[in-house]
């Protein structure tokens, strides 16, 4: 249901920015690429609790998704970290 709201919202904004922006197109691309990913790690989440058939297989699930998890984190943050580089080069060659 999130999905679904999240995925409206950006359509929405999308129409509007399209022209306004010219790397929106990348941008797009990117959040759609990372919403997919987290919707696969969800339904894989799922079938791995309803596959389970006890407390700690659900557990173990568990500990599967909060991997993901750290693993969409880490690369967020690779991603801030390159584009905060890239803005700081930019800076520095209009210093020049």
């Amino acid at each position: 249901m999130k999905a679904l709201l999240v995925l409206s919202v950006l359509f929405t904004v999308t129409v509007r920015a399209a022209d306004a922006d010219p790397k929106f197109a990348d941008q797009k691309k990117k959040a759609l690429e990372h919403i997919s990913a987290q919707m696969t790690a969800l339904e894989n989440t799922k079938k791995c609790v309803e596959g389970a058939s006890d407390h700690e297989a659900i557990k173990k699930c568990h500990e599967q998704a909060r991997e993901e998890r750290r693993k969409f984190e880490g690369q967020k943050i690779d991603e801030q970290i390159k584009h905060l580089e890239e803005k700081k080069k930019a800076l520095e060659e209009k210093k020049k």
